[in-house]
């Protein structure tokens, strides 16, 4: 069983920074609103949260940042998730982020990392909170979320 997530959560660690896959079909990014000096703090928090614990290759904390119903979809508990986690964040390229900027999406909000030319992380906001939402390319509109 373990062999089957490592793919996952490898898949869930390059998507993070991949965020909607570069790809240039962003009729779902296009601005909703602007954000918040309070979302943009907290979207700053999760990023250096992120991070910490791909330095500390924490897979609890990774996957406590990551959207809700992805962590469920993916792994079935936030447990299976942190397990698989784990032994592939050592490669994951999370280790220095520094934010360029954070862009309002209509799913959420879209991070550009500087030190990460052309890579980007997306980020919903659930029950008040803020994600990584990682399936933002491939399913942003299957998720609650409220925004």
């Amino acid at each position: 069983m373990k062999v089957r997530y490592l793919p996952a959560i490898a898949g869930v660690a390059a998507l993070v920074l991949a965020g909607c896959g570069g790809g240039d079909d962003s009729s779902n990014d296009q601005p909703a609103a602007t954000i918040s000096a309070q979302d943009e703090a907290a979207i700053t928090k999760v990023s250096a949260e992120l991070e910490k614990a791909a330095k500390t290759k924490d897979g609890k904390a990774v996957c406590a940042l990551l959207q809700p119903d992805l962590v469920e979809k993916t792994f079935g508990s936030k447990a299976r998730c942190a397990k698989a986690a784990g032994p592939g964040l050592g490669d994951a390229g999370l280790e220095d982020l520094e934010i360029k900027s954070i862009t309002a999406t209509s799913s959420g909000a879209s991070v550009i990392f500087k030190n990460a030319p052309g890579q980007n992380a997306s980020f919903v906001k659930v029950d008040g909170n803020w994600y990584v939402d990682p399936s933002d390319s491939n399913e942003s509109n299957s998720s609650s979320s409220d925004g």
